[in-house]
């Protein structure tokens, strides 16, 4: 299946916010060009995740191959579409897609028009030089506001009124169109295939049999079945097993060359060799071919540890972090053992969806039941000694230290001006400062620029704001850099020894208010023993907080009858001696279901 005249390709991506139909179009592209019969096709047919359909949302990025020709053989194009995740937890997976396409098609609901994840996704496939296909979506609705939108769009965007597109994906209208205004618009991929081969990695997954699959787009050259190849980040070589295309389902060929969006197995089986992003060659040519620009690896900036339930089932945990990390390399991981838990892994993630769904692909896609715990974010600590070090989490802290710099961040909101006096109430219980306030031409909407820090946005900021705005606002946010703030870490003790894993770092200013919520929850859970047993809150070695649970009452005069009451007292007195004897001499052993439960929360 090799296209000769690789003038005909078009490679393009959708963008567009969460929910604005990215996937529906995709449908009327699959059934149009009867890449899938319409008999067979089912809605977000290229979401084959349970958790896409589940959340609605689309997860992975997917590659589809489809042949356009209406009219005589001279029209037949290829178009090669990766439909992208709209999530702001997943905008990897989108940077990935845009360095492998030419062109992308910007989708806007004609009901809610310019979103705040419209606006990223559309910057960074400007910061790409890919072309821009604007195109005004539901227009089948009652509620749509076509016109508004496109000014909306008109103000983001330097284009004209009428290179706007309306359609509706849902109904099909306007979605020929489209089509032919992709392959005008977008230009054909520049090729040379006298270069020696080179690809752009942009996806990978593994395969039980034939290794790692590698999804890429070929830049220069050709592949074909048995060539050595190279991947020069990660350093391994592998034997090519098999090429092909995404028709979407995996279709061999006999080559894919420059311009083309394909497949290749493998066979390597060094899973953590593999990193989306990388850049493969032919083996001979290793030393003479330089990679393509833009590798970078992602940066997680939430951490939450993950064990399984029951910790004989760690080495099938530790191979399913594995074949998930390959098919998604945004989450980094790193060994984790608790002592009243077992083994695990620490993990670190581009937001809190990123986590929610890793949790959930962990627990259904490979059976693991999971313990996790509380989401943490990074801190740089700079150590009285003038040492500075990276803390992922409370206990990385160092006992002492003089400075703490936590990352913050800009926020974008773009809201309907008539929740603006809620999100401002919002905005400051979070401590966030606004920066700007501008309207946006349309739909009497405000672009709101805040600043804060990372913890507190990822103190479920985003739900808040939803519910502030009866969900009708909208937010995307990147990290500005390192700041100092006033943070402190806050130590719990049970029966006078410290519980590494139920540290926290919190604002000072709060700190005895958080102390007393963390010893309150911690009785509740803590079942009583022989003798009395203290939970305290330390701050720097110094009690700020303290509960205790009581001691277990056994009624050692219950066989006394009658008698003098000193009888009584002196078996009192023996019982409360013995309980203090115990109490010094018994080591506690904390139910691991108390800390399970306390790092949930």
């Amino acid at each position: 299946m090799v296209l000769e005249d690789k003038s005909k390709i078009r490679n393009f991506v959708i963008i567009s916010h969460i929910d604005h139909g990215k996937s529906t179009l995709a449908d009327r592209f699959l059934e149009l060009t009867n890449t899938i019969p319409k008999s067979k096709i089912t809605p977000q047919y290229l979401d084959k995740m349970g958790l896409e359909k589940k959340h609605g949302v689309t997860i992975k990025m997917h590659p589809v191959r489809m042949v356009w020709q209406k009219e005589d053989a001279q029209s037949r194009h290829i178009l090669n579409l990766i439909d992208t995740p709209g999530h702001a937890d997943f905008s990897y997976e989108v940077s990935r897609a845009l360095a492998a396409v030419e062109g992308a098609v910007l989708l806007v609901d004609a009901t809610q028009g310019i979103q705040a994840q419209t606006v990223f996704n559309l910057e960074m496939a400007e910061r790409q030089g890919l072309v821009i296909i604007p195109v005004i979506n539901k227009i089948d609705l009652e509620s749509a506001q076509i016109d508004k939108t496109k000014k909306e769009i008109l103000g983001i965007l330097k284009t004209q009124t009428e290179d706007i597109i309306s359609i509706s994906a849902k109904r099909g209208d306007g979605t020929v169109s489209l089509i032919k205004k992709i392959i005008a618009k977008i230009p054909p991929p520049k090729v040379n295939l006298n270069l020696p081969f080179r690809g752009l990695v942009f996806d990978s997954l593994y395969d039980a049999y034939q290794g790692v699959v590698v999804y890429v787009r070929v830049i220069d050259g050709k592949i074909k079945d048995n060539d050595r190849i190279h991947f020069l980040k990660g350093g391994v070589e592998g034997r090519v097993q098999e090429v092909g295309v995404f028709c979407p389902d995996f279709q061999k060929t006999k080559i894919l060359e420059a311009g083309e969006i394909g497949y290749i197995k493998t066979g390597i089986k060094e899973i953590d060799k593999i990193k989306v992003g990388d850049t493969i060659v032919l083996s001979e040519f290793c030393q003479k071919t330089f990679p393509l620009p833009g590798f970078q690896v992602s940066k997680p900036i939430v951490f939450s540890d993950f064990f399984p339930q029951n910790s004989n089932n760690f080495d099938a945990f530790k191979k399913a972090i594995l074949n998930l990390h390959l098919n998604d390399s945004s989450f980094s991981f790193a060994p984790q053992e608790r002592e009243f838990i077992g083994r695990g892994y620490r993990l670190g993630f581009l937001g809190l969806f990123h986590l929610q769904i890793i949790s959930e692909r962990l627990r259904e896609d490979y059976g693991i039941d999971l313990i996790v715990t509380h989401p943490t974010v990074s801190y740089k600590i700079l150590k009285l000694n003038s040492e500075e070090i990276i803390a992922n989490s409370p206990e990385d802290f160092p006992e002492n230290f003089s400075k703490v710099y936590e990352y913050f961040s800009f926020v974008e909101i773009i809201t309907p001006a008539v929740y603006l006096n809620k999100i401002y109430n919002l905005i400051n219980n979070f401590g966030a400062e606004i920066l700007e306030t501008k309207n946006i031409p349309g739909f009497k909407k405000l672009k709101l620029i805040i600043k804060m820090p990372l913890r507190r946005l990822m103190e479920n900021f985003y739900d808040e704001l939803k519910s502030a705005s009866c969900g009708f606002a909208s937010m995307n946010w990147e990290i500005i850099d390192w700041q100092e703030s006033d943070l402190v870490k806050l130590d719990i003790l049970i029966a006078q020894r410290k519980e590494p894993s139920l540290s926290r770092v919190v604002e000072k200013a709060k700190i005895e208010k958080e102390a007393r919520k963390m010893v309150q929850k911690l009785k509740k859970y803590f079942p009583p023993q022989l003798f009395s047993v203290p939970l305290q809150a330390s701050l720097g070695g110094k009690i700020i907080a303290r509960e205790t649970v009581k001691a277990l009452r056994k009624d050692v005069t219950a066989p006394l009858y009658g008698g003098d009451v000193t009888r009584k007292k002196k078996l009192l007195e023996k019982q409360k001696a013995g309980k203090k004897k115990l109490a010094k001499t018994t080591k506690i052993n904390i139910p691991s279901e108390v800390i399970i439960k306390m790092l949930k929360e």
